[in-house]
């Protein structure tokens, strides 16, 4: 999925991509570099301190004063925060999911260049927020239910909290789990379906993140 959400930028921009699964120990060769590495979503918490969400924030310093660039998606954006000293909790405002909006910051809209006058508009389901914004970021903005839905900075790192490689059966699925597992009250999966109908912004989105990250 989220191969082919970049390998939709409209540049066109060819994309080979590698997975590393790093709560098995993969990393990438020492001094290695790749143009992006993305960090991608994840059924854990990053409060949960685990050995390898440990060593990731560490990886994730390392590289990152060597200039390498990264993109977060979810648990992505969150571990890259926690990682330069934010703090990550769950969300007392509840889930987050199907088809969410919030508005861009004048702010960041000057940095990426961008006249958008609606609220962008992405696939979700978290209940884990980011809880500050770390030292040298900027919030790409935020609504009710999460404050810092996105951060940037110095043209090396963009974080999301909401899901833009995901589909709308994607999110049929997750709702389908949601329900049969009870892990949400039933009012929040109808009123969360009702949603999936909104058109999303993802395709927009990714010539505009890799356009921050220099590409």
């Amino acid at each position: 999925m989220y191969h082919n959400w970049v390998s939709a930028n409209t540049k066109p921009l060819e994309v080979d991509s590698t997975v590393f699964n790093v709560f098995d120990g993969e990393y990438p060769p020492e001094d290695t570099h790749y143009d992006i590495m993305l960090i991608s979503g994840s059924k854990k918490g990053v409060y949960d301190q685990l050995d390898w969400m440990i060593r990731l924030q560490n990886y994730i310093r390392t590289t990152a004063a060597k200039g390498q660039k990264y993109i977060g998606i979810c648990f992505g954006h969150q571990i890259l925060a926690a990682a330069f000293g934010s703090q990550v909790i769950v969300n007392p405002n509840g889930w987050e999911v199907a088809t969410c909006s919030f508005p861009i910051s004048n702010q960041i809209q000057q940095e990426l260049n961008i006249t958008f006058t609606n609220d962008l508009r992405l696939y979700y389901a978290h209940k884990d927020i980011v809880t500050s914004v770390p030292e040298g970021f900027t919030v790409l903005g935020g609504n009710d239910k999460s404050p810092i839905q996105g951060l940037i900075k110095d043209n090396q790192i963009f974080t999301l909290q909401g899901h833009p490689e995901f589909s709308k059966g994607v999110l049929e699925c997750i709702l389908q789990i949601i329900e049969q597992e009870s892990l949400a009250d039933i009012e929040v999966v109808t009123e969360s379906r009702k949603k999936l109908a909104l058109p999303t912004d993802q395709l927009w989105l990714i010539d505009h993140v890799l356009e921050y990250l220099g590409f």
